[in-house]
């Protein structure tokens, strides 16, 4: 009788389902496409004005304007020079799923 115990559960082992088909696995996948990922849409612009005898200009107004033509999306952005003549656009990021981000590079 302990030989048929041990050979039952022999079989229940060898009948277990393989990981990839786990209910586990499934939600694992299904997370990790639909996660959030950042992506850089807009590097960090840094842009110094000067007149024509090379001295920094301040009060200037610079415009910074993008568009994503894959998602339809634009953004524009006014800032003033600073006392050295210089402004800076900080980068802008994107999220999106990381499954859109494997079909859909911004």
């Amino acid at each position: 009788m302990n030989e048929e115990t041990t050979l039952n559960k022999n079989e229940d082992q060898s009948n277990a389902k393989p990981f990839y088909k786990s209910y586990k696995f499934l939600v694992f996948v299904l997370v990790l496409l639909l996660y959030p990922y950042k992506t850089l849409e807009v590097p960090e612009w840094k842009v110094t004005f000067l007149d024509e005898m090379g001295k920094p200009v301040s009060g200037v107004r610079a415009y910074q304007h993008w568009k994503n033509y894959t998602f339809g999306t634009e953004f524009t952005e006014v800032r003033t020079t600073n006392a050295e003549g210089i402004v800076i656009f900080p980068e802008i990021t994107f999220r999106m799923p990381f499954c859109s981000a494997l079909f859909f590079q911004p």
